[in-house]
């Protein structure tokens, strides 16, 4: 997590302001001054001070952006049917395991996410903050993977109690369209997670009426957007290529499967 030293020595500061700053004050602001003397202050927002200025160059705000956010919308999200289970908090737990962050930043996420199930700001806020601080755009090509990969937890997240409840759905459905992600992309992760039938053809994003012509195809293309060098090269957040390398793995686990059940 290359901008996190930096973030907590006061580089980047606190200075996130609006629903992320206020969150990072609730979770942890009263242990900072202590531990890290030279972090800024977390008192005092304003749009001046928040963390869309350009002096902070847009790695760094997808970095940032993309941490906050995961654990921000999956704790707010944990709760969205009344309660959070044990087996939603044992996902989450193996997310941080999956990105592989070091005990310190492993502590401060869970405060994130302990404090976002309570926050009293809606999912819509928290969703539309990380797009906000992220910078990302309308098109929906922009860094389209760091949005989908998001996505991908929240389902996997809904799914842990293999439970799919309506609440879930609903706001599913909500983020994906503040987060510009097209239709169809969110309804092949939907089946990825809710129909395991289905399960390979969705992580290919094909039917299972399709040519294998078109499912190699789209193979060569998952295989393109989600290999790690590519992402590497992006300047995608360290985090983010960890998980996305375990989704590079599940389309050449798809892959294997398909070609075994179809003999090609």
């Amino acid at each position: 997590m290359g901008w996190f030293g930096a973030f907590i020595g006061g580089a980047l500061g606190f200075q996130f302001g609006g629903i992320f700053g206020a969150i990072l004050g609730a979770s942890i602001g009263g242990n900072m001054g202590k531990r890290y003397p030279h972090a800024r202050s977390f008192t005092g927002y304003s749009e001046a001070n928040t963390f869309t200025r350009s002096t902070y160059s847009t790695v760094e705000q997808t970095q940032a952006a993309y941490f906050f956010a995961v654990c921000t919308l999956l704790g707010k999200f944990a709760k969205v049917d009344g309660n959070v289970s044990r087996h939603e908090e044992k996902v989450f737990y193996e997310f941080l395991d999956q990105m592989q962050i070091p005990d310190e930043q492993r502590n401060i996420a869970i405060k994130f996410f302990q404090e976002a199930k309570n926050t009293t700001y809606t999912i819509e806020e928290l969703a539309g903050e990380f797009m906000r601080i992220g910078r990302f755009s309308p098109d929906s090509s922009d860094r389209i993977e760091v949005r989908l990969t998001l996505l991908d937890m929240l389902y996997r997240l809904a799914m842990a109690d293999n439970e799919f409840h309506p609440e879930e759905e609903r706001f599913l459905r909500i983020i994906a369209h503040i987060f510009y992600i097209p239709e169809s992309h969110r309804q092949y992760i939907h089946k990825k997670y809710v129909n395991e039938i289905k399960k390979y053809y969705s992580i290919l994003e094909v039917s299972p009426q399709a040519s294998n012509e078109e499912i190699h195809s789209a193979y060569r293309s998952k295989v393109k957007e989600f290999h790690p060098d590519r992402l590497v090269a992006k300047g995608l957040p360290e985090e983010f290529i960890i998980y996305a390398r375990k989704q590079f793995q599940e389309v050449q686990e798809a892959w294997e499967h398909i070609k075994s059940e179809r003999n090609i």
